[in-house]
């Protein structure tokens, strides 16, 4: 092989290589959404849907809804009338949810973040429970006059093989002062 056919190949190697990397990296990116006073950092594929979408169990639509093919956040918050500590609210979500969804964890804590996992059966437009489920991790937070959660979820099937980077999404939640 003579030196330019070598240099060649070299040069096509190169090519390959830096694509390959572009290509693998620009899925890892992260973007930063908001609503009100709450942003959360996550995957850069999500993208801010209409307030069309159901929550998982049919019931009231969320206030910032993100989507990435099976994978959703949903942001909610309400007023801390009748709580007084963010403990109180998160199991009386807990408690609230119980008959709603299949399943509901007791309130666990990853690294300062309280949260329950909840899962359900999908349902049709008819409102009609469909043989797939979805889990998902409902993580509550505290700021000034309002308790916050935040839905990520997925198919159940893939929940496990997830859940460390969902936690990462739900402890990068932050609140700009006001």
């Amino acid at each position: 092989m003579n030196n330019k056919s070598k240099g060649f190949l070299i040069g096509l190697a190169v090519v390959v290589v830096i694509g390959m990397i572009i290509a693998i990296t620009s899925g890892n990116s992260e973007k930063t959404f908001t609503y009100d006073e709450l942003s959360i950092t996550v995957n850069g594929s999500f993208t801010k849907e209409a307030s069309t979408l159901k929550y998982m169990n049919g019931l009231n639509l969320p206030k910032m809804a993100l989507v990435n093919g099976n994978e959703y956040v949903y942001v909610d918050n309400e007023s801390k009338d009748g709580y007084d500590t963010i403990d109180e609210y998160a199991e009386a979500v807990r408690d609230a949810n119980t008959g709603s969804f299949d399943t509901v964890s007791s309130v666990l804590n990853s690294n300062g973040i309280r949260y329950i996992e909840l899962t359900s059966k999908y349902l049709d437009e008819n409102k009609k429970e469909t043989s797939n489920s979805s889990k998902a991790m409902l993580a509550f937070y505290e700021n000034g006059d309002k308790y916050w959660t935040v839905q990520i979820g997925c198919p159940e099937s893939s929940y496990s093989s997830k859940k460390s980077r969902y936690l990462k999404w739900a402890e990068s939640v932050t609140f700009s002062g006001r």
